[in-house]
């Protein structure tokens, strides 16, 4: 019995009923199987972007190469972002554009906003949050981001990066424009002041004053920032210093005006230069004056009951009763004043009475004894 070797073409052996049409070539087999066993055997994903992209099998960094530009991408445990973003960019591949472009309202829209407009609403948004003191990613926020869209549709808000960015060039434009001002100040005084938020967060200023040669006041703040460090007066004095050789305003100062603290005081021992004058606030010392004189702001003292021998506290939960009382006491201290100077005015006018009838006996008894008259 003799057997057949299956060395033949397969296609030697077909039906007549059936066409060699409906059945793949040799080469297109060979190729099919070359493309099978370029990829790994780990392969697991089905995106469609591997049609376009071979993986790179080198030992490095993980690479696809494009079948199309015949280019290696990166794609760090071969994610597909890039190689979309690549075949929408470089070929027009538009079922790989991302959501954001290929929606109609964004990418319709959005190429009549020219670059001007863009720059102009982001400048816009960076004025906002600099006037509001705003966090840097509020216009990233769903409900802000909606709001904008539906006022101008196109427009992406600027991320918290870029905003960042914009503030450190606003700051070195400022501080150049700063020194240029004062270039022809000879004589410079400042003024500079603490004050904490409701955070609990301390700020410092710094304000500049000079008078050119044509007797004009100028006047300019030097430095807005925060002051995390301890109030110590030779912190204090390191940090004015320092922001003012910064500006190249140091040699000029001549007066600091600032409040009586302590602190404020005694930083001026730790100046390199010891010529500059120390000048207290007058505005600080008329509020202490007001407030120290009419008795403001002051904790009331408990009241002890006689009769019952116990010492009680009158407690007033109603915010209305304890500015009744306020007011009241000072309305109490008011007329205290009054009655005080009508009292004195009074006093004055009796010394003037008694003054004027001891003038007059004087010249009585005088002209008693007198000559000529």
């Amino acid at each position: 019995m003799k057997t057949c070797r299956r060395t033949t073409d397969s296609r030697s052996v077909l039906p007549d009923d059936e066409s060699l049409d409906n059945f793949p070539s040799v080469s297109t087999a060979e190729q099919s199987a070359t493309t099978i066993s370029v990829q790994p055997e780990t392969t697991t994903g089905k995106s469609n972007v591997w049609v376009y992209f071979e993986r790179s099998l080198a030992v490095g960094p993980l690479k696809a190469k494009c079948t199309l530009y015949q280019e290696d991408l990166l794609t760090p445990n071969y994610a597909t972002s890039s190689l979309k973003r690549h075949l929408f960019q470089r070929h027009d591949l538009k079922q790989f554009a991302s959501k954001e472009v290929s929606s109609p309202s964004s990418s319709s829209i959005s190429v009549n906003l020219s670059k001007a407009e863009k720059q102009k609403l982001d400048s816009l948004a960076v004025d906002a949050i600099i006037k509001d003191s705003r966090t840097f990613g509020d216009f990233q926020k769903s409900g802000l981001k909606k709001r904008i869209d539906a006022l101008r549709p196109g427009y992406k808000a600027p991320h918290r990066n870029f905003v960042v960015k914009k503030l450190k060039r606003l700051n070195e434009q400022h501080t150049a424009q700063t020194k240029v001002e004062f270039e022809e100040a000879k004589f410079l005084s400042i003024t500079c002041d603490f004050w904490t938020n409701r955070q609990q967060k301390s700020f410092l200023v710094i304000t500049g004053h000079y008078v050119d040669n044509n007797f004009n006041e100028h006047s300019k703040i030097l430095k807005f920032m925060t002051f995390e460090e301890r109030h110590y007066s030779i912190i204090i004095a390191q940090e004015i210093e320092k922001q003012l050789i910064h500006l190249g305003l140091y040699d000029k100062l001549v007066t600091i005006t600032c409040d009586g603290a302590y602190n404020m005081r005694h930083m001026f021992t730790y100046f390199s230069r010891r010529n500059i004058k120390y000048i207290q606030c007058v505005a600080h010392k008329f509020h202490l004056v007001i407030c120290n004189s009419l008795n403001l702001w002051t904790t009331p003292k408990k009241k002890r009951n006689t009769t019952s021998m116990k010492e009680t506290t009158e407690v007033s939960t109603d915010p209305e009763d304890d500015e009744n009382e306020s007011q009241a006491t000072l309305n109490q201290m008011i007329r205290t004043m009054s009655v005080d100077i009508d009292q004195l005015v009074n006093e004055n006018n009796n010394t003037g009475n008694e003054t004027n009838d001891t003038s007059q006996v004087s010249y009585d008894s005088i002209c008693s004894h007198c000559t000529y008259c």
